[in-house]
């Protein structure tokens, strides 16, 4: 809910973005909030408005969009089929609208976790790892 609600109306709250974008985060670190809190940096990072997702993260020396992606990838070692469904999808779109704003260390942090995501035991997951993949390398291959 709060997710469509900065998509549509960030602009008129753009103040009150810097204190929500670190509950966000922490609620991908609670377990029983964590698809919700992920398929709502997924909105954010598409949306047409500036989410300020590349505002730097205080205590960590990184930006909001960094710390997001770090987490992102931790989910895709996780046993739970939905979550890593919503963090691929997630990591997709990041990748897509927002790669100026990602380090090359980002990008590894992600692709160490996708060879266990790479079998023939769940093709969906399959599939979406490799769309990820796809979207890291065109990402990398245009800022050369």
């Amino acid at each position: 809910c709060v997710g469509a609600v900065v998509c549509r109306l960030g602009d008129l709250h753009a103040e009150a973005l810097p204190a929500l974008l670190p509950v966000l985060l922490e609620r991908m670190r609670n377990e029983m909030t964590r698809i919700a809190a992920v398929k709502t940096f997924a909105l954010l990072a598409a949306a047409k408005v500036d989410a300020q997702l590349a505002s730097p993260l205080a205590g960590t020396g990184g930006s909001v969009l960094q710390a997001v992606v770090g987490e992102l990838a931790n989910f895709l070692r996780k046993s739970d089929k939905p979550l890593r469904q919503a963090a691929l999808s997630a990591l997709d779109t990041i990748v897509t609208c927002h790669a100026a704003a990602l380090a090359p260390a980002d990008y590894d942090g992600v692709l160490e976790q996708m060879p266990p995501l790479l079998s023939d035991a769940d093709l969906h997951v399959a599939h979406l790892a490799l769309g990820v993949a796809r979207s890291l390398v065109l990402q990398a291959a245009d800022a050369t």
